[in-house]
């Protein structure tokens, strides 16, 4: 494989799998505005938001590796 195919198979991958983990980013900040406008007293929107930046701190680590 080449340094240009390299590139290109880098760049598409970062490409495709971007909008994947912007969506489980996105789809955790709602459920845990859900949960901290409805039920509050439970603080059970605490691990929705913690899963959600984890898979944004996951997405960051894939795309340092990936450089």
């Amino acid at each position: 494989m080449s340094l240009i195919e390299r590139s290109n198979f880098q760049t598409y991958s970062l490409i495709v799998v971007s909008p994947m983990f912007g969506l489980f980013f996105l789809l955790g900040l709602n459920r845990g505005l859900e949960e901290w406008l409805f039920h509050r007293d439970k603080k059970v929107y605490y691990y929705e938001w913690l899963g959600s930046f984890m898979n944004l701190i996951t997405f960051f680590i894939i795309l340092i590796g990936e450089q």
